[in-house]
């Protein structure tokens, strides 16, 4: 048995292409757990995230994740897109 391309599926033609998008992931309560950056897709369905530290936002790890884990997650287009929600909605608390 042959898998079928992408382009052969219509339901996997609607399956958004992730790579070069940035994140923030959620844990089971909701709150934000990891920040970082979508950056390649070695098979359909996982994703290669370029994790970055909360700091001073020097990347860190590199994990593989399947798109499952990723259905809560935000994406932003642009890392600066990222650090401004965040900055919007948790930095003030800080202050």
């Amino acid at each position: 048995m042959t898998k079928k391309a992408a382009t052969e599926n219509p339901d996997l033609a609607l399956v958004p292409d992730l790579v070069g998008l940035w994140f923030h992931s959620k844990d089971e309560q909701g709150q934000i757990q990891w920040q970082g950056h979508i950056v390649g897709r070695p098979e359909f369905g996982l994703y290669l995230v370029q994790l970055f530290e909360w700091i001073m936002g020097y990347p860190t790890f590199i994990r593989m994740v399947s798109m499952d884990d990723m259905k809560d997650w935000q994406f932003y287009r642009t890392d600066e897109e990222m650090r401004g929600w965040y900055q919007d909605h948790h930095g003030r608390r800080n202050a």
